[in-house]
C-alpha cells in the first residue's frame, strides 16, 4: 500500500511538472519580498536536509523584491534546493544568499554536494535529461521555464567533487508600498 501511495505521489508530481512546463505563465502576479519567500522555502526543506545530514543557511536582506507568482517562485526554488539536498554525500551544506546588482535581484544557491562534470552541466534543462535514478528530467526544466516567465536568467556552475552553484537573476521590483504611492 505504501509503495502504491509513493508511486501515485510520484505520478502526480510528474503530471504537475509537465503541465507547468507546457504552460509556465504566472497567474496572479504580485510583488514578492525575496527574504520572506526564501525563508518559507528553506523552512519547508530544512527537515529533509537534516534527515540527509545537511543544513541550509539563508542570508537575504529584507529590501529585495521581485514580481511573480508566489507558488511558482517557490516551486522553482524548491526544485533547485531538492537537487542540492539529493547531492549530499554525508555532511551537506546549502547556502542561499541574495543581493541587488543594478536593476536585478541576484539569488545564489551553493551546495557542497557531489558536483557535476561539464558534460552534465551542459545538458541541464534539456527535456527528460536527469542525473538521478528516479528523476523525470522535468523539475529543472520547469524551474528554468518559471525563471524565464519572470523575465529572469538562470546559470549553473559545478565541478565534480566540489558542489554546485545556481545563480538566478530576476528584474528588481520596488517594494509594494512604493508602487502604491502617488
Amino acid at each position: 500500500m505504501l509503495l502504491a501511495m509513493d508511486e501515485l505521489d510520484r505520478a502526480s508530481k510528474i503530471i504537475t511538472d509537465y503541465l507547468t512546463f507546457a504552460k509556465p505563465q504566472l497567474e496572479s502576479v504580485q510583488t514578492l519580498r525575496v527574504s520572506e519567500e526564501m525563508a518559507q522555502i528553506a523552512g519547508m526543506l530544512v527537515p529533509l536536509a537534516n534527515m540527509r545530514g545537511g543544513e541550509i543557511t539563508v542570508d537575504v536582506p529584507d529590501h529585495l523584491y521581485v514580481k511573480g507568482n508566489p507558488s511558482k517562485f517557490k516551486q522553482a526554488f524548491v526544485n533547485v534546493l531538492k537537487n542540492s539536498i539529493e547531492a549530499f554525500d554525508g555532511q551537506g551544506e546549502i547556502r542561499m544568499w541574495a543581493y541587488q546588482d543594478r536593476q536585478e535581484v541576484v539569488i545564489h544557491i551553493r551546495d557542497n554536494g557531489e558536483g557535476m562534470d561539464e558534460e552534465v552541466v551542459a545538458k541541464l534543462g534539456e527535456p527528460y535529461f536527469s542525473n538521478k535514478a528516479k528523476g523525470t528530467g522535468l523539475g529543472l526544466l520547469v524551474t528554468i521555464r518559471i525563471v524565464e516567465a519572470m523575465k529572469g536568467k538562470i546559470e549553473f556552475h559545478s565541478r565534480k567533487g566540489h558542489g554546485t552553484e545556481v545563480i538566478v537573476r530576476l528584474p528588481a521590483e520596488p517594494p509594494a508600498a512604493e508602487l502604491a504611492a502617488p
